[in-house]
């Protein structure tokens, strides 16, 4: 029943064209960097599914690649991370899932909503992240209490927080802003059914109340919000409507790489 959440890559090759990654695989830090870097810049986070009620997300392997990679669609964090773990994997890397919540913006303890990925390399393990709609790591990060670690324009912090969990903050320029939690027990792909499903079904759930795309660029990063697109450069924000469908469908294609077939299916 739930083989397919379990398969292999159709195509690793395809998989790693689709973020502009050639030569040869790595297994070290460097490649990895690369790797995670350059699916950010290429797979943008979207909730388009979700929120605008055009597909059931589908967990499979099989499903996701033709999405993300055939499709050249994105997704939230239950499919990008799952897509990505899958590959991790079959290029012969030790790693798995792993949960976490999101605090960043929160007085309160939230549920356990997001999917992260654990990767192991000579007895150390780091965190890898390519499925979350905000301010995320542009790399590894070492799973090492007070470690820091400075990616593209961000510094990074991680500490222990007890048990298996960790926090992760960004520096500010009003101080260390918490990002999420996360713990770095295996979970297995079947665990994340109920998770997505409460995503994408329930009244309550973000994804259900407002568009959300972003992608990093160089040198910044580019979000739709609702129907407010805005550009973050080097210098500065730039904000614009997209409340027309059909600036919404440029914008999504010129800008985000989303083909306005694709939202029909393909």
């Amino acid at each position: 029943m739930y083989k397919a959440l379990y398969e292999a890559i159709p195509d690793i090759d395809g998989y790693l064209e689709r973020l502009g990654i050639s030569g040869p695989i790595h297994r070290d830090t460097l490649w990895l960097d690369a790797l995670i870097l350059a699916h950010q810049m290429s797979v943008p986070f979207e909730n388009l599914d979700v929120f605008e009620g055009l597909a059931p997300i589908n967990l499979g392997i099989g499903a996701l690649y033709h999405k993300i990679v055939t499709c050249r669609r994105g997704g939230y964090c239950f499919e990008l991370n799952a897509l990505f773990h899958a590959l991790l994997r079959d290029c012969g890397f030790r790693a798995w899932p792993c949960i976490c919540r999101i605090v960043r913006g929160k007085d309160f303890t939230p549920p356990v909503l997001h999917r992260g990925t654990i990767i192991e390399m000579d007895g150390r393990l780091f965190f890898g992240d390519v499925g979350y709609g905000g301010p995320m790591p542009a790399g590894l990060l070492p799973i090492e209490d007070g470690s820091k670690r400075c990616l593209v324009d961000t510094v990074f912090h991680l500490n222990f927080k007890g048990g298996s969990w960790w926090a992760l903050s960004r520096e500010t320029p009003g101080g260390l802003e918490p990002i999420l939690e996360f713990n770095t027990n295996p979970v297995d792909p079947v665990d994340f059914i109920a998770l997505n499903y409460y995503c994408e079904s329930h009244p309550q759930s973000i994804f259900r109340q407002i568009r959300m795309v972003n992608r990093r660029t160089p040198g910044g990063s580019c979000a739709i919000t609702g129907d407010v697109f805005t550009q973050w450069t080097l210098g500065g924000k730039e904000t614009d409507s997209v409340a027309s469908q059909s600036v919404r469908l440029d914008t999504l294609e010129q800008v985000f790489g989303i083909p306005r077939e694709s939202l029909k299916g393909c």
